[in-house]
């Protein structure tokens, strides 16, 4: 599940000759969750031997990336995928917004 929330507060506090005071206020909240769920996941997975490896860092695309980067530059190799089949998807979401009025 994945959730999301913005909180946004604003408030005035004012206090005269320490005899009269009050405060002003208003909030709103705001969140969404997103859920996922799958039927299946299927993972598929290989392990490159050092032989592999060393092909795939000469091939010339890769060196050219490694070259542009400056040789500043993480480089990875995808060794593996996940197959998720029959998916849904549900999302909610929820927003409240109140203030504050005091005097005194």
């Amino acid at each position: 599940m994945v959730t999301l929330g913005r909180d946004l507060n604003l408030g005035i506090f004012a206090k005269w000759m320490e005899l009269v005071g009050g405060e002003i206020g208003w909030s709103r909240n705001k969140s969404e969750s997103n859920s996922y769920t799958f039927k299946t996941l299927t993972r598929h997975i290989f392990t490159p031997n050092l032989a592999y490896a060393k092909l795939a860092c000469e091939d010339p695309s890769v060196v050219e990336y490694i070259k542009s980067s400056g040789f500043r530059t993480n480089l990875y190799m995808v060794t593996g995928i996940l197959i998720a089949k029959e998916a849904s998807h549900e999302t909610s979401s929820e927003s409240q917004t109140g203030g504050t009025l005091d005097f005194g």
